[in-house]
């Protein structure tokens, strides 16, 4: 009994780092990088709930082939939402001229990337659980990490 909770361990150590190589191949070219990581979680959704344990790479494809369209829009709006974020910082920077303009601007970039950092940490498990459309997703994320601020927040100091 105890060898087959060592084997089953090494088993899930094995896939976990063969789903890290796929994901890096298939993130190589810039392009993929959402529609891949919408796959590798998809994936560990499915392995998660013990479906399929043989077929990993096939999955991963058609998930892959399925999602690059949709995922690649989603990565797109977010890198927008991304410039947004980074403007007001440098709004703020280039613009305020006394201290408590710059003060309040500052502070209002700091609550925005907070917003879109905690957000991002949620858009894609959201958008392959659901299956929602990319401003369905987007609400859903932002309704989903304001939820759970506290863990959002230890999520992206990296706790």
């Amino acid at each position: 009994m105890k060898a087959k909770k060592v084997i089953r361990f090494f088993e899930w150590v094995m896939n976990l780092a063969l789903l890290n190589f796929v994901w890096i191949m298939f993130s190589l070219p810039l392009v993929t990088v959402f529609a891949s990581s919408g796959s590798l979680i998809q994936t560990i959704q499915m392995y998660r709930k013990e479906k399929d344990r043989e077929g990993l790479l096939p999955f991963f494809w058609r998930s892959f082939v399925k999602q690059l369209f949709p995922a690649t829009c989603l990565g797109i709006v977010m890198l927008f939402l991304l410039l947004i974020v980074a403007s007001n910082f440098l709004f703020a920077y280039n613009v305020a001229a006394n201290t408590w303009l710059y003060t309040a601007l500052f502070a209002w970039s700091l609550f925005l990337s907070t917003l879109y950092v905690s957000t991002l940490l949620f858009v894609f498990p959201v958008w392959v659980s659901c299956g929602l459309g990319v401003v369905q997703t987007l609400k859903q994320s932002l309704a989903y990490s304001l939820r759970r601020l506290p863990q959002a927040l230890l999520m992206s100091a990296g706790f």
